[in-house]
């Protein structure tokens, strides 16, 4: 997955925003910005600047990780790349 995104976003930036320890688990939550270059799942490239965030949780024993899950807000990162139109709650009264 990584290489596809560096691929799709030859300039990509992660941000670390905060990082939590509990047990054997780490978790690491961070936001993501880069520049639309490449093919990116099926997307032609769109030149676009977009950002968006994501939380990887990693198990760790023995001091090495063994499990790591990636969980990414690709909703907004779709959305800003325009193929993906999210509709807006209105406001009551």
């Amino acid at each position: 997955m990584m290489e596809m995104q560096l691929k799709a976003f030859p300039d990509l930036r992660i941000d670390v925003e905060q990082i939590l320890a509990s047990g054997d688990h780490v978790i690491v939550r961070a936001r993501l910005t880069g520049t639309h270059k490449g093919n990116f799942a099926g997307i032609a490239p769109t030149n676009k600047s977009v950002s968006w965030r994501s939380c990887n949780i990693v198990e760790v024993r023995n001091g090495k990780a063994i499990r790591s899950r990636i969980y990414s807000d690709n909703a907004t990162l779709f959305e800003q790349l325009g193929v993906l139109s999210i509709p807006r709650a209105k406001a009551a009264g």
